[in-house]
């Protein structure tokens, strides 16, 4: 075989060699993590978990909520709602070397209370009278059985100030038997409509019965706290929002019962922005000495 030849069949050879190894022999690309919904529309006091697809088990992932008086985000993706508005959720991943930052849009609408139609009452069929001997009893009419009660719409949830209640009981109120401490209760919920100020027989007995009252989670560091105002604080220091409490400190100052804050600054509801500088979860570590300042 002359050189020529031999040249031949070493070319042939190449290309029948890159036709036959397959296209996919370097690898597909890994996919790009990505949200499980990119929008998202829930009620108030409600709430939604995202998930992230195409991600390996060892990434770090991190979730932020643009407006947190709007909704939060747990570090697993859990949303809940707080009030009416729109916001987005942040989700920052980092795998390997490679990071990916993925938003959800979030609309909070109200929570309405279906409204009940009522249903036409059919008059009455009287019931034919039985052949039976005389009685003195006297005879009482059956209504039929195609008569139907009328159901009672229910309004939306409101604050009445100085609500009149329909509770009553025989019992004296606890709080005239202690006259030198408070008697107290816890009212309970995550969202305003929760509340037992909202239902009347709780909030009379509230009335009846105590004379001090403390807010479960409403009042905790991750309702009051206010980042932003925080980091715009012209001293540095925290500053709050009584928004999502200010029915019920309303009831308070109504009915006058006395209001306890019982929640302390490490309570494990604190968010960890508040123990870092600038009040960023990304900044560093504030010193014992600033962080003496903001519990001032």
């Amino acid at each position: 075989m002359n050189r020529s030849k031999a040249a031949a069949v070493v070319l042939v050879t190449a290309l029948l060699a890159g036709i036959v190894t397959p296209a996919g022999s370097e690898g597909q690309a890994a996919k790009k993590p990505k949200l499980s919904q990119k929008k998202i529309t829930i009620k108030a006091g409600q709430s939604k978990t995202l998930k992230v697809k195409n991600t390996a088990k060892k990434a770090k992932i991190s979730w932020k909520s643009k407006n947190k008086k709007i909704a939060v985000v747990s570090k697993k993706g859990k949303v809940t709602a707080k009030k009416v508005g729109t916001t987005k959720v942040v989700c920052k991943v980092k795998n390997g070397k490679k990071k990916f930052t993925l938003t959800c849009k979030v609309t909070v609408k109200k929570t309405t209370t279906p409204k009940v139609v009522p249903t036409p009452t059919v008059p009455a069929t009287a019931v034919p009278a039985a052949s039976a001997a005389p009685t003195q009893n006297p005879s009482v009419t059956q209504p039929g059985r195609n008569e139907m009660p009328t159901p009672t719409p229910t309004p939306d949830v409101t604050y009445h100030p100085n609500w009149p209640s329909t509770y009553k009981d025989d019992f004296k109120p606890l709080k005239s038997l202690a006259m030198t401490f408070k008697v107290g209760s816890a009212i309970a919920g995550k969202a305003e409509e929760y509340a037992a100020i909202y239902d009347q027989d709780m909030s009379g007995i509230l009335q009846k019965h105590y004379n001090s009252t403390t807010f479960t989670n409403l009042m905790k560091p991750v309702f009051l706290l206010d980042q932003e105002g925080c980091q715009k604080s012209s001293d540095g220091m925290p500053a709050v929002t009584f928004e999502s409490c200010k029915k019920e400190l309303q009831f308070c100052q109504d009915t006058g019962i006395s209001l306890r804050a019982h929640v302390l600054v490490w309570y494990n509801q604190t968010p960890d922005w508040f123990f870092r500088e600038n009040y960023d979860k990304d900044g560093k570590l504030v010193s014992k000495a600033v962080m003496k300042q903001r519990m001032e």
